[in-house]
C-alpha cells in the first residue's frame, strides 16, 4: 500500500511530463506510419506523374518558364521546383522513390508545422487538455491532406507545407514581435504566389483585412508586414497583367470540361469541406458577436475571413475540385481551434476534435490502401506491357478521329503523353513513342492501346475487343494485342 502511494505521488507530481510523452510517442508513431507509405512501394501512376517523369525522372531540372503559358492564361513558374533537389544527388534516371522521400520530408515539416502552431494556440491550457486536443487536431490536418503526399500528380504537398510554415511564422511574429518570423512567413507567402494562379489572394486578403479591421490595435512592425502582404500579391498581379493577360488565346478549363455553374459548385465544394461548414458558421458567430457585443477583431478571425477570400476566388475560377480547397480549409482551422477553447470551453473542444479526428483520421488508412493498391497494380501492368512490346512489331495508340468538340479528346491526348513517357521511363527511351492511328488495321503481332474516352466517343466501336486479346488495363487505358492465326 505505501508503495503504491508512493508511486501515486511520483506520477502527479510529474502527471504533466508523463501526458507530454504520451503525446509525444503517439504523435511519432502516427507520423511514422504516414511516412512509411508515402515511400513504401514507390511507383509511378499514369496521368500527371508524366510532368514529374519527363524532368525529375530522366535526370532534368524544372524550369520556371516551362509552366508559363501566356495563351493558355496558365502562369505558375515555382510550382515543381522543389523536385529540382533531387538533382544534388545525381543521376539521370531517378526513381519515384527518390520522389517520394522529397515528398516525406515536406509532410514532416507540414506536421511539425502545425502541430507547433497548435501547442502555442493551446499554450496556456493545463496539460491534459492542450496535449489531447493538440493530438485530434494533428490529425485533423494530416487525414485533411495526406492523400496529395502520397502521389506527385500535383505540387499541392508543397504548397501545404509552406502554408503550414506561414501560419505558424505569423502567429509567432504576432505574438513576439520578431522580424525573423516574419522574413520566413513572407518567403514562404510570395515563393507560393508563384505556385497557382489563385495563391496570391492569400497575402492580398490576409494583408488588406488586417489593414482595414485592425489598424488601431498593429503595431508599426505588424503595418510594415501586412504592407508587404498586399505588395506581394500586387507585384503577381502586376506581372500577370502584363505577361500573360494580353497572350490569352484560350484560357485553361478549370473545370476540367464540367459544365458546373458558380452558385452550384460553391455549395458543393463548401459542403464537401466540411471544415468550411464549421468555419461559416464561426464566420456568422464572429460577426455577431463584434457588431453586436464589440469584441476585437483578432488574428484568427483575420484567417476566418482569408480562407473565405481565398473560396471565393476559387469558385469564380469554377475550381470544382475539393483538393484546391484544401488550403482554405488548413487556414481555418487555428480559428476553429481558438474560438471553439473560447466559445465551447476545453471539455467541448476536445469532443468537437475527437469527432473531427475519427472523420477525417479514418481516410488515412483508407488513402493508405487505396494508394499501394493502386501503385502495385499499374506497376505489375505496365512492366507486364513493357515486356510484350519487345515481343510485338510495332505498338500503336488508337485514336479515332471525330469532328466532334469534345472534353474527352483533351483526355486521350493528356492519357497519350502520360503513358508514353511512364513507358519510356520504364525503358531507359526519353523519345519512346508510341504509333498514333486513326483506324484499325488487323496486322500480325501488335499492340493497340485505347483509352476509356474513345467508348465515349465511338460506343459502337468493337474491333479491339472482336480481333485483340486484353494484355494491359490500368488508369484508364486497355492495351490489346493482335495476332493472326
Amino acid at each position: 500500500m505505501l508503495l503504491m502511494l508512493f508511486v501515486f505521488n511520483k506520477i502527479m507530481k510529474h502527471k504533466e511530463l508523463y501526458i507530454k510523452l504520451v503525446f509525444w510517442m503517439l504523435w511519432f508513431a502516427i507520423v511514422a506510419v504516414c511516412v512509411y507509405y508515402i515511400i513504401h512501394n514507390a511507383e509511378w501512376l499514369i496521368g500527371d506523374d508524366a510532368i514529374v517523369i519527363r524532368h525529375t525522372g530522366f535526370g532534368k531540372a524544372f524550369l520556371p518558364r516551362e509552366t508559363v503559358n501566356p495563351s493558355a492564361g496558365r502562369f505558375y513558374p515555382f510550382a515543381y521546383l522543389a523536385y529540382d533537389i533531387l538533382l544534388l544527388f545525381g543521376g539521370d534516371h531517378i526513381s519515384p522513390t527518390a520522389h517520394y522521400v522529397l515528398q516525406a520530408v515536406f509532410f514532416v515539416l507540414f506536421v511539425v508545422s502545425v502541430t507547433c502552431l497548435t501547442l502555442v494556440v493551446l499554450e496556456n491550457q493545463k496539460a491534459i487538455w492542450k496535449y489531447s486536443i493538440s493530438l485530434m487536431v494533428a490529425v485533423v490536418f494530416m487525414g485533411r491532406v495526406y492523400p496529395q503526399y502520397t502521389e506527385c500528380f500535383s505540387t499541392a504537398w508543397f504548397s501545404y507545407s509552406v502554408l503550414a510554415v506561414f501560419m505558424l511564422c505569423v502567429y509567432l511574429f504576432y505574438k513576439k514581435q520578431k522580424w525573423i518570423y516574419g522574413i520566413i512567413a513572407l518567403l514562404c507567402v510570395n515563393y507560393n504566389c508563384y505556385c497557382g494562379e489563385s495563391a496570391f489572394v492569400l497575402p492580398l486578403s490576409f494583408g488588406m483585412c488586417s489593414l482595414l479591421f485592425q489598424r488601431k490595435t498593429l503595431t508599426s512592425k505588424e503595418k510594415v508586414f501586412n504592407w508587404c502582404l498586399v505588395g506581394s500579391a500586387l507585384l503577381f498581379l502586376a506581372l500577370y497583367a502584363t505577361m500573360i493577360l494580353p497572350y490569352i488565346r484560350s484560357s485553361y478549363d478549370s473545370a476540367h470540361g464540367t459544365d458546373v455553374g458558380f452558385v452550384e459548385n460553391a455549395v458543393k465544394m463548401t459542403w464537401a469541406q466540411k471544415l468550411l461548414l464549421l468555419a461559416l458558421v464561426l464566420l456568422v458567430v464572429r460577426l455577431v458577436d463584434m457588431l453586436q457585443n464589440k469584441k476585437e477583431y483578432t488574428l484568427y478571425d483575420n484567417l476566418l475571413l482569408t480562407a473565405a477570400a481565398c473560396c471565393c476566388g476559387n469558385f469564380m475560377l469554377r475550381l470544382n475540385w475539393t483538393m484546391y480547397y484544401n488550403g482554405a480549409a488548413l487556414l481555418v482551422l487555428p480559428s476553429i481551434l481558438y474560438f471553439s477553447i473560447h466559445y465551447l470551453k476545453e471539455r467541448w473542444t476536445l469532443v468537437l476534435f475527437v469527432a473531427l479526428a475519427l472523420f477525417y483520421g479514418r481516410k488515412i488508412p483508407t488513402t493508405i490502401q487505396k494508394n499501394q493498391k493502386h501503385r502495385k497494380e499499374v506497376y505489375s501492368e505496365i512492366t507486364y506491357l513493357s515486356s510484350m512490346i519487345d515481343k510485338a512489331d510495332s505498338i500503336f495508340w488508337y485514336e479515332p478521329k471525330t469532328e466532334t468538340n469534345s472534353y474527352d479528346l483533351v483526355l486521350r491526348d493528356w492519357r497519350h503523353i502520360s503513358i508514353d513517357t511512364y513507358l519510356g521511363w520504364l525503358r531507359c527511351s526519353s523519345g519512346f513513342k508510341t504509333k498514333e492511328a486513326e483506324s484499325f488495321e488487323r496486322i500480325d503481332n501488335t499492340i493497340w492501346l485505347s483509352p476509356s474516352e474513345n467508348k465515349h466517343l465511338f460506343p459502337e466501336d468493337s474491333c479491339l475487343l472482336k480481333y485483340g486479346e486484353l494484355i494491359f488495363s490500368a488508369d484508364s487505358i486497355q492495351g490489346y494485342r493482335v495476332l493472326i492465326d
